[in-house]
């Protein structure tokens, strides 16, 4: 009795303990469609979204309404109005991309829009727990957030980033 209660907890651990029932079949996926999300929601910006599976496994997202150096302060990514970068994962992956039940996403870089210089809005950034199909839909959700505010404010950022 003691060992089929032992073996149903192993079984469930090790059935929760890697994700088989998300859309994606690797980090590598995942990480190509936010990056194609963000892109449909801002056309004209730099979007980048990679997996990495150096030390510690995750998917690293880096936007700017900037599209490449030329338009950012200086050709500086951090000097851009909207800079982002955002961890998703961190840790969680397996080396070969193998995606978990669960996944933490933390910003390490962004949540603000800053316009005339150095006046910011705050655009509600929130940390999320989820699947990753959850991660993709509150990335989605923010970004449309963050293109509202954008085009509210519009008028008020550097010129070299207006239009994206």
């Amino acid at each position: 009795m003691k060992f089929k209660k032992y073996l149903n907890e192993y079984t469930h651990y090790k059935d929760t303990d890697k994700n088989t029932t998300t859309k994606y079949k690797d980090g590598n996926e995942m990480a190509s469609d936010i990056q194609d999300t963000i892109q449909k929601i801002f056309p004209k910006s730099f979007v980048s979204a990679r997996f990495q599976s150096n030390i510690a496994p995750g998917i690293t997202l880096f936007f700017a309404l900037g599209k490449d150096k030329n338009e950012w302060g200086n050709g500086i990514i951090h000097n851009d109005p909207m800079h982002h970068v955002i961890h998703i994962g961190t840790g969680e992956f397996g080396a070969n991309g193998e995606i978990p039940n669960k996944i933490k996403m933390d910003a390490g870089v962004g949540g603000k829009l800053y316009v005339d210089g150095f006046t910011r809005i705050k655009l509600g950034w929130r940390l999320k727990n989820g699947t990753p199909e959850q991660i993709v839909k509150t990335l989605k959700d923010y970004f449309m957030k963050a293109r509202k505010l954008y085009d509210e404010n519009k008028d008020r950022v550097r010129e070299e980033v207006r239009d994206k």
